[in-house]
């Protein structure tokens, strides 16, 4: 789930709330507005506008930046 809080100028407060075998990580994040229009664009492409749609592609997005930077490291 992703909770979007007013914008202030550029950037956009999104508290999102990942869901991970039962625990629950909250994390606050500014995002440059073109980006976080492009992502909500993108996500509602592919999951439509369901609830928890965002938090689902901030996950995915997450794990592959882990593993891109894991893979990176060795």
């Amino acid at each position: 789930m992703a909770f979007e809080q007013e914008s202030k100028g550029r950037f956009k407060c999104l508290y999102v709330l990942i869901f991970n075998g039962g625990s629950v990580g909250v994390i606050t994040v500014s995002v440059d507005d073109e980006v976080e229009k492009k992502f909500r664009e993108l996500v509602a492409e592919k999951y439509g506008r369901i609830r928890g749609a965002l938090g689902v592609a901030v996950t995915e997005a997450m794990k592959l930046w882990i593993e891109k930077v894991e893979r990176e490291r060795k």
